[in-house]
């Protein structure tokens, strides 16, 4: 049976329906993917490689603005061993810190032309590290596989990341190449020596990307690790389709991607001890849909299952927002057949929908080129309630809303856990600046048109119960009153609907029913917008602070050689202002901090910024202004309830005009006939199998009856033959006898006692068989 499934995967590989096999590597091979080189011996690089350019080689690897005197001892690899395998990074060296001076940062920060006598700052960077198997061919719709040993791997060069629509990927947005085989994280560790056996905090980030798009590559985490002292880890999940699809029943239970996620933090706690890492000191963080996901996992190690993490910062996103998951059957299943009708799947049922997407090819161009559009919602993919589709290691058995509300905290959990969330003012900006109707008429918003886009913004979030009420609900909490006819206020506050829906009000009731379970919570408003030259032909009262504001500053990207960054951010173009390094360095050791002790300012930042938690009935925040004291407003300093009114529009008024009815979740989400017709081919096959089997036997027996008969049949026709045995009976009496005839006689009667006898090599069973009738004994 093996050669035959062997011959048959050989088959299909060859077709490029599945991935072939290579011996000594039990694990599938894309082989259109670039895969790692092993290392020649376990040499430095410079000893593998002399003659090399020390000094060039540091200035491609790492920042590239300064020219440093001293680089003859300067290493350029390390290597770290791990359960499996070893692998070697490069060490990058920065050429500008918080703490450098003014006229040694780099000519174009404002320092001087002048040598430097060695690099003030350095990290490791472990790149392109697998932490599962490649969800290839058979693994495609599957959870991920656990990694095998890979020996000894160059680990210096980023991974591609998952496959998304061409829409987000080349090379200005930082993601040159996608593939299916991207399962892969990247460490940033501090290169230092002195201190060798400390333990640093982990902080694993989780990027964007709306579940469909991004890549943990994206987020350079050289200057925090460095700085800071912490180590960074950024990964790669599945997204989209491949990631998220689901078909509300078993043929495929979704939250693939979620998974991929905890599968990162398992290899990390496991492993990261290798890096220096300290396992028992795990933050997850991460903007918009990372900052849900996080949600999500903090959820599960609360309440469930233990991921190993201890901390959470959610930056612009909350796992109980609309958007951060789905708990309707319906709409999943629907969206599932929409996409695999776009893709060519058309399916009478789930599980020939995902058996036409297996078939599809590895890295196939249409998982790239296709998109889905939902009638309701925002996102068309998203983590699903598993709970009756994958019983083992659901991913998501409850909603996060669901936990909260009606579970039971572990407490032990809870004593040990911190959550830190926040938002900017104009989180939401990025959907007007991607509405196609407003930009061609230069953002102008009139009073028309605002209504026009309030009903559409009803009939998406399926607001048809009772729409007209609530139309006229938000067009009374969003029309500034004070002058209504004015398109600038108009389309602030339409940002303001967007920001206030999706992120201030999921934020406000995560951090109450967090505060209900006694969680130790920090909260911030992002209130700060960068004031370089650069930024300000581009800012406008509606996108003053954009949504993601928070990743740029927290990667220290002030500090940074802008080719660490995607080229459409055109931060070559950027000369820094001394606020934006100094909020870039508040965020930095305050995201640290947190890592580290659960308090993101254990002393006061800058001397006067300090963060204190929230409690019940104090919802207290850091509004992040500035970093020095001028006045109220220019510094950051405590507030209190941040926008209550318009949380509780969303939490509670418009919730109870609309009525929703709670959405239920099958076992097994078919159509009626459908069902039935499952169940009659089920039974089909079962019978046919029966009857199949029922024939083998019976034609294995009547070979063996057929057998049987033979034998008899020349066995009586031997006994058919003259016997040669001639016995003559006495003329004696038969009651008188000789010595000698009872001699005889006895004789004869051990002869009829034997079991067999053998008469002309004629194996008989009694000496009976082959005597006349009238023969006397």
């Amino acid at each position: 049976m093996r050669w035959v499934c062997g011959f048959f995967c050989l088959i299909l590989s060859a077709h490029g329906q599945y991935p072939d096999f290579r011996i000594g590597n039990n694990r599938p091979y894309d082989r259109n993917f670039d895969r790692p080189r092993y290392l020649d011996g376990r040499l430095p690089y410079e000893n593998r490689y002399p003659g090399i350019d020390v000094e060039r080689r540091i200035q491609e690897e790492g920042d590239s603005r300064c020219n440093v005197i001293q680089v003859d001892n300067l290493p350029l690899t390390k290597s770290v061993e791990t359960n499996y395998g070893t692998y070697e990074g490069k060490v990058v060296y920065l050429c500008d810190t918080p703490s450098t001076k003014r006229e040694d940062r780099p000519v174009e920060q404002g320092g001087l032309k002048l040598p430097k006598r060695d690099y003030p700052a350095s990290a490791v960077a472990y790149l392109g590290v697998p932490y599962a198997e490649p969800p290839l061919g058979l693994f495609r719709f599957r959870e991920p596989q656990p990694l095998t040993f890979k020996g000894n791997v160059e680990a210096k060069k980023f991974r591609p990341a998952c496959l998304q629509h061409t829409n987000y990927t080349g090379s200005s947005k930082g993601i040159e190449h996608v593939s299916e085989d991207c399962l892969y994280l990247n460490v940033y560790t501090p290169n230092d020596e002195v201190n060798r056996g400390q333990r640093y905090a982990v902080m694993m980030y989780i990027h964007d990307g709306e579940y469909s798009h991004g890549s943990g590559n994206v987020f350079p985490g050289h200057m925090l690790a460095a700085t800071q002292e912490v180590i960074v880890v950024t990964f790669n999940y599945r997204l989209g389709a491949l990631g998220f699809l689901s078909t509300g029943d078993n043929s495929s239970a979704g939250n693939f991607g979620l998974l991929d996620q905890r599968a990162a933090i398992n290899w990390v706690y496991h492993n990261v001890e290798r890096f220096s890492g300290d396992p028992e000191r795990i933050t997850i963080f991460g903007p918009g849909a990372g900052a849900s996901a996080a949600g999500i996992h903090m959820m599960q190690q609360i309440y469930g299952e233990n991921l190993h993490i201890k901390r959470v910062i959610a930056m612009s996103g909350s796992a109980v927002a609309e958007w951060a998951s789905i708990d309707d059957a319906i709409f999943v299943r629907n969206i599932s057949r929409l996409y695999g009708e776009q893709i060519g799947c058309w399916a009478t049922d789930s599980w020939q929908l995902v058996e036409c997407l297996k078939r599809k090819s590895n890295n196939s161009v249409e998982f790239t080129l296709t998109t889905v559009t939902p009638l309701r919602g925002w996102l068309p993919w998203g983590p699903v309630l598993d709970r009756n589709t994958r019983y083992k290691s659901p991913g998501m058995p409850y909603s996060a809303l669901e936990y909260l509300e009606n579970k039971i905290p572990r407490p032990e959990r809870v004593q040990q856990f911190s959550y830190m969330t926040g938002v900017s003012v104009n989180d939401a900006s990025f959907i007007v600046e991607n509405d196609e109707e407003l930009k061609n008429i230069g953002w102008q918003l009139n009073k028309d048109a605002f209504d026009q886009k309030i009903r559409a913004y009803a009939k998406t979030y399926n607001y048809t119960i009772n729409e007209d009420a609530i139309i006229q609900a938000i067009r009374f909490m969003y029309t500034p009153w004070t002058d209504s006819e004015n398109s600038s206020l108009l389309l602030e506050e339409y940002v303001n609907m967007f920001t206030d829906a999706l992120y201030v009000a999921p934020m406000d009731r995560m951090v109450k029913l967090l505060l209900e379970i006694e969680v130790p919570v920090y909260m911030y408003v992002m209130n700060y917008s960068l004031t370089s030259s650069y930024f300000l032909p581009q800012r406008r009262t509606w996108n003053r602070v954009p949504h993601d504001t928070e990743s740029i500053l927290v990667s220290g990207a002030p500090f940074m050689d802008p080719k660490f960054y995607p080229s459409e951010y055109d931060f070559n173009k950027v000369y820094w202002s001394e606020g934006d390094r100094n909020m870039s360095q508040l965020l930095m050791e305050a995201w640290a901090n947190f890592a580290k002790e659960g308090n993101p300012t254990p002393n006061a930042l800058f001397g006067v910024v300090d963060w204190r938690p929230m409690r019940k009935g104090l919802l207290r925040y850091l509004s992040l202004n500035a970093t020095y004291y001028e006045a109220q407003n220019s510094s950051s300093f405590m507030f209190q309830d941040y926008r209550q009114k318009q949380a509780q529009f969303w939490n509670s008024y418009v919730p109870g005009i609309f009525g929703r009815a709670e959405h239920y979740w099958p076992y097994w989400n078919e159509l009626p006939w459908e069902y039935d017709i499952r169940v009659f081919r089920t039974s089909l096959y079962f019978v046919s199998s029966l009857a199949a089997l029922f024939l083998f036997f019976a034609f294995l027996g009547f070979c063996c009856y057929c057998r049987a008969s033979r034998y008899l049949h020349d066995s009586l026709e031997e006994t058919d033959k003259p016997s040669t045995l001639i016995i003559q009976p006495k003329a004696k009496p038969r009651n008188t006898l000789s010595s000698a005839g009872v001699s005889s006689a006895r004789h004869f009667t051990d002869i009829l006692s034997c079991s067999t006898y053998s008469l002309n090599g004629t194996r008989y069973e009694s000496l009976l068989a082959v005597l006349p009738r009238d023969t006397a004994v």
